[in-house]
């Protein structure tokens, strides 16, 4: 059970020592303003999700000795290099829609054949509502 476990942990390790790091960073460059529906009171940073894509992706691309497909990989890091992007100079709203979308339809089109959710449908169909799911999921 604790081995199962210690990628996460160690992932989440990572990450926090990449944010820790990078806080000086985000506070110069992306902090988020408090407005009427914000949460928070004072100049708020932003952006530390980049460190949990690269903690995640790195402490997977060991623990499974690199078989990791490329679509999944650059897809993770083109979604993380949007929300970057947006937290430190916001981006117009379809710019990053077409942005998500392409990368979930780069995991989504390069999936091999035989990965079936729901073999009784039209392989077509299938693959469209998959990304109509991980369009709507990011």
């Amino acid at each position: 059970m604790l081995f199962a476990l210690a990628p996460a942990v160690l992932a989440a390790l990572i990450s926090a020592c990449i944010t820790w790091q990078s806080m000086p960073l985000l506070q110069r460059y992306a902090l988020a303003r408090p407005n009427a529906r914000s949460s928070h009171r004072i100049p708020t940073p932003q952006g530390a999700g980049i460190a949990v894509i690269a903690a995640t992706l790195l402490v997977a691309a060991a623990w499974t000795y690199g078989a990791i497909p490329l679509a999944l990989i650059g897809s993770a890091v083109l979604i993380a290099m949007v929300g970057l992007v947006d937290d430190i100079r916001p981006l117009p709203v379809l710019l990053r829609l077409v942005l998500q979308a392409a990368a979930v339809a780069a995991v989504v089109f390069t999936a091999p054949e035989t990965a079936r959710i729901v073999p009784a449908l039209p392989f077509a169909l299938e693959r469209g509502l998959i990304l109509l799911a991980g369009i709507w999921f990011v």
